[in-house]
């Protein structure tokens, strides 16, 4: 349903079929699916430990934050990689997320603006080098408000190395991927 623009054409009886089909959950579905989580779980923390890898990182950032913590998560890999890697959070963790123009513009300045409005909470962003760099000239602000920022350096861009042709160097190299040499 977060596409449902998608829908607005659709008729009425067939917008009525697809409602029907989402209210209509079989309870052995919601078991199995908890066993299938259990078991993905267990192989995820069989990962956590030194391991510099961006699932584990996350994971084990999520894992430690105090109660009542806001976190702002970036888009791009970011995203997809705590939905991927970690398990439910303390009902206490709110998350927050917004979408920029290319997904990645505004995100410290977004934190900020949701530290300011919450400076009893600790504040967090996580998100991804080319998102800190795009957005710089906010960190001052950050400074100001406290909000602690963790940043993934993956070396830019890393979202495209799932793309179907990434093994093709020359023209994935050119056109998609967008190594920094900052030094966060």
């Amino acid at each position: 349903w977060k596409h449902g623009s998608t829908f607005i054409s659709q008729s009425a009886p067939m917008l009525t079929r697809i409602a029907g089909g989402l209210r209509s959950r079989n309870p052995a579905d919601l078991t199995l699916c908890e066993t299938v989580q259990r078991r993905i779980n267990r192989s995820l923390q069989a990962c956590d430990g030194p391991k510099r890898w961006a699932g584990g990182i996350i994971r084990s950032l999520v894992n430690q934050l105090p109660n009542d913590t806001q976190l702002h998560v970036g888009n791009s890999l970011i995203i997809r990689d705590l939905d991927l890697y970690c398990d439910r959070t303390k009902t206490s963790v709110s998350i927050f997320a917004n979408r920029g123009v290319n997904g990645i513009d505004g995100q410290i300045a977004t934190a900020a603006g949701m530290a300011s409005t919450s400076p009893d909470h600790p504040n967090v962003l996580l998100c991804g080098d080319l998102t800190a760099l795009h957005d710089s000239g906010s960190l001052p602000l950050a400074k100001h408000l406290g909000l602690t920022i963790c940043v993934i350096d993956n070396g830019g861009g890393a979202i495209f190395d799932h793309l179907p042709f990434a093994e093709e160097t020359e023209a994935f190299e050119r056109f998609f991927t967008t190594p920094q040499p900052t030094d966060l």
